[in-house]
């Protein structure tokens, strides 16, 4: 007897074996990318491979470069037992220009009053022209010497060195594409793990660099911006140094010389310059004949058409001074010296960066702001009456005075550290 059996499939089972390998297949496609979400909020719980798009600004230097040229010998020397070795780190201000005694001097008398018990050394490291990735490699090596806490004076230098001038440029686009990979904490993670930084792309700078006058320093917002990036990665890699070499690390925001006018002044974009520059010759008039509610009513018109202007807030600062009220001048000379295109000097948001970065790495700063700030009248009148002035000598650096103060004022939050009388 023979049988007969139908072979014909259930159309239902034919459905399914396809639909579920398309399932599996989507699955095992998905499966990293969930795996990746899932790490991504794991770090972001735990607080790790912070995704802050910075990417880590790196370049190379000239074979050769020595970056502390008369200091070789001393960063290799052996520290004695009873010696407190200090390391001021900087550029012109911190090496000395224009003074017969910088900061660094200033300080040793009175730490050395005060720590009587301690052989102290303060160690002048400034090199002019220097900005945070030439400090950068200067940290590297003084952390060799075994110092008991390094100071870092900086600030004025940061558009000085034309890294970023080309946009198409090597480091520019590194940064770009390191901007977008480090949105990512996982990437981070990947990046900081294998040390990836060391394969990437990187420009190759001068062996010596003394500064610049192709003036203005600042070209572009997006060049501006990318000073300003490049700036924090190098605070975080300082840092980061000292940290692994156990050294103490405190930064110093540097001061500019806010009486100093702008240089480089520039409209921003769309102004109507017939309009402006009729209005700009009214508040000539009135400074002039020393009218000056008439003119600070006038240039704040002008703001309202273009707030770009340097040389409009620092006149405006002025005319504050000239009636007896700094706390009225500040913002406008701060804000000239923000938009003041020269890019020779440290400004407001030069600062910010650098307190932005201790503070969140919970490292100290020893602000000057508020000690010179409260001499502003008294510069002021000095600059009016003799043509020069109490606290600077130029744009940037400082008097013998000036040194004084800050090397009291760092000098004060040393000894409040080390719970001792200053």
């Amino acid at each position: 007897m023979s049988t007969v059996t139908n072979t014909d499939q259930d159309p239902s089972v034919s459905r399914v074996r396809p639909t579920r390998a398309r399932t599996l297949r989507i699955v095992a496609l998905l499966f990293p990318v969930i795996i990746l979400v899932i790490l991504e909020q794991v770090f972001l719980a735990g607080g790790w491979f912070i995704a802050d798009g910075h990417g880590a600004y790196r370049v190379n230097y000239e074979p050769g470069t020595i970056f502390l040229p008369a200091m070789e010998r001393i960063v290799v020397m052996p520290k004695p037992a009873d010696e407190l070795r200090i390391f001021a780190l900087g550029g012109s201000t911190t090496a000395g220009a224009y003074v017969d005694q910088p900061f660094a001097s200033r300080m040793l008398p009175q730490l050395q009053s005060a720590l009587v018990d301690r052989q102290v050394n303060v160690i002048n490291a400034g090199v002019g022209a220097f900005a945070s990735h030439r400090l950068l490699e200067i940290v590297k090596r003084t952390c060799l010497s075994d110092p008991d806490l390094l100071v870092v004076y900086m600030g004025h230098n940061e558009f000085l060195e034309p890294v970023f001038f080309d946009k198409s440029g090597t480091l520019a686009k590194v940064e770009r594409f390191q901007r977008t990979l480090r949105r990512s904490r996982v990437i981070n993670g990947l990046i900081e793990l294998f040390n990836v930084d060391d394969l990437l792309p990187k420009p190759t700078l001068p062996s010596h660099f003394f500064g610049r006058t192709n003036f203005p320093l600042i070209r572009s917002q997006a060049q501006y911006d990318r000073c300003l990036r490049f700036l924090e990665a190098n605070l975080r890699a300082m840092i980061a140094t000292a940290r692994s070499n156990n050294v103490p690390i405190v930064f110093v925001p540097a001061i500019p010389n806010p009486l100093y006018p702008p240089l480089d002044p520039a409209h921003g974009p769309n102004v109507d310059l017939h309009a402006w520059e009729s209005m700009w010759a009214r508040v000539q008039q009135h400074t002039d004949q020393q009218e000056w509610a008439e003119a600070v009513a006038l240039i704040e018109q002008l703001h309202a058409i273009d707030d770009q202007y340097a040389l409009s807030h620092y006149t405006l600062g002025m005319v504050w001074l000239e009636q007896g009220k700094p706390d009225r001048a500040l913002e406008p000379l701060a804000q000239a010296v923000l938009t003041d295109k020269r890019g020779n000097r440290s400004n407001v948001d030069i600062i910010d960066v650098i307190r932005s970065v201790c503070e969140r790495e919970n490292v100290p700063v020893v602000d000057l702001t508020d000690i010179f700030h409260r001499r502003l009248q008294e510069d002021f009148f000095e600059l009016k009456t003799t043509g020069k002035q109490t606290l600077f000598v130029d744009h940037c650096h400082p008097t013998e005075s000036g040194h004084q103060m800050i090397a009291d004022e760092i000098n004060r939050f040393l000894l409040s550290q080390l719970g001792a009388d200053g």
